[in-house]
Parts: structure tokens; C-alpha cells; sequence
């Protein structure tokens, strides 16, 4: 279904969708990132500022991304307003009863992970205090259980916002995890 025949509820959907493809595309360069620092740490040195400064924002898009995803105010695009709306939406809600009721039981299942994650997005990123910004002891989200959950959660997203979608009567672009081509880049260099 393209753009200008799609109805306003539609028009969100393929928004989120699109914001979980882009953050879970995200997720799997910045796994391909780490691993490059262990396997090819000597090319990585080469260039030691910009693939820092490259991590950081890598972690930045995906923490903040994967929060948009889950956030839980009304006024924002996200997952739990798009079910809310689903519901109410006389064109589609017999076509997303069944998805809408599984998909809020499997949300519930990430609740403590969905906490955990905003209160790392507040602490890291919202919250640019004196006390914040000198706090050098901050555990690293790479150390935390909830990075174990991440790529379930993006992945959960992305599947439910495909079955929305394909319920409504819409054909989402499939998800292709990327390819490792900094592996190849970093190949390249002697």
C-alpha cells in the first residue's frame, strides 16, 4: 500500500515500523563494532577518535531509539499508543483484536526491562546535571543484563508491527539483518 493511501492510523504504524527496522539495522552494526574491536583491535587504533566517537553514537541512537519504541506517553509514536489507538480505530480493530491482546501481554513480559532502560536513558542521556556528568562510575549498558534483552526486544517490535501491519491490509518491507561490511573494510587494510 503506498503513502497517499494509507489512513492516519496506517501512516503511524509504518512510522514505528520504520524507527524499530532503523534501530535494529543499529543494533547489529554496533554488535559488528564490538567485535571488531576484539578481532581487529591494531586496524581499529588506526582510527581510535572516530570509531570512539562512532560507539558512542551507535549506543546513543539505540538506547534512545529502542526507548522511543517503548515509551509509554500517550503524545509520542510509539508501540503502546499505536495499540491504544488500534483498539479504537473503527476501520481496523476486528482485524487487530487478537494481535492487540497478545501484543500487550508480550510488552508486559519486557516491563521490567522497559524500566530499567528508561531509567538508563534518564541517567546517561536526559539528565546533563554537575552530579551526572562527573559520574565516571557509571555501569556500562554493554555490562547490564538488559543489553542481553535489546535485540529480543527490537526484534519483538519489529514482528508485531508487521502483523499490525499486514492485518490493516499492508505489505512492511522484511527485515534483513545486515551485513558485517566492516569485516570487509577492516579485511582490506594491510
Amino acid at each position: 500500500m503506498d503513502w497517499d493511501n494509507k489512513d492516519n492510523y496506517m501512516k503511524e504504524v509504518t512510522l514505528i515500523c520504520w524507527e524499530a527496522y532503523q534501530t535494529l539495522t543499529c543494533y547489529y552494526h554496533f554488535q559488528y563494532l564490538l567485535v571488531s574491536f576484539y578481532s581487529d583491535l591494531d586496524k581499529i587504533n588506526l582510527a581510535t577518535g572516530f570509531f570512539a566517537e562512532t560507539l558512542k553514537a551507535m549506543r546513543y541512537r539505540l538506547i534512545l531509539g529502542t526507548s522511543k519504541l517503548f515509551e509509554k506517553n500517550k503524545d509520542s509514536a510509539n508501540i503502546l499508543k499505536l495499540l491504544n489507538c488500534g483498539e479504537q480505530n473503527h476501520i481496523h480493530r476486528d482485524n487487530l483484536r487478537d494481535i492487540i491482546k497478545k501484543a500487550r501481554i508480550e510488552y508486559n513480559g519486557f516491563e521490567s526491562e522497559i524500566e530499567e532502560l528508561f531509567d538508563y536513558r534518564d541517567k546517561l542521556f536526559a539528565h546533563q546535571d554537575r552530579k551526572g556528568l562527573l559520574n565516571t562510575d557509571t555501569e556500562s549498558i554493554l555490562d547490564s543484563d538488559l543489553w542481553d534483552k535489546i535485540e529480543e526486544m527490537l526484534n519483538w517490535a519489529l514482528s508485531i508491527l508487521q502483523e499490525i501491519s499486514v492485518a490493516c491490509g499492508d505489505h512492511p518491507r522484511t527485515f534483513k539483518k545486515p551485513a558485517n561490511d566492516l569485516s570487509e573494510l577492516l579485511s582490506r587494510i594491510v
